[in-house]
């Protein structure tokens, strides 16, 4: 693949506990190239986040 036609997306992960939580653990998601973030209360939430910019968002940044 030509260097110029690779698809490429870049995120910062954060996961924290809070500390008057009950030990949950909570995730943001910041896209490098926007600046939206987004939270998530579970792994699962996050995990199907993913899953659905990886089939809309980074596939339509791209094609820019």
């Amino acid at each position: 693949m030509d260097h110029e036609e690779q698809i490429y997306c870049s995120f910062l992960l954060r996961i924290w506990v809070e500390p008057d939580d009950d030990g949950t653990w909570l995730f943001s998601l910041e896209n490098t190239q926007t600046g939206k973030r987004i939270g998530f209360a579970s792994l699962a939430k996050l995990y199907e986040h993913l899953e659905r910019l990886l089939e809309e968002e980074c596939k339509n940044q791209n094609e820019t």
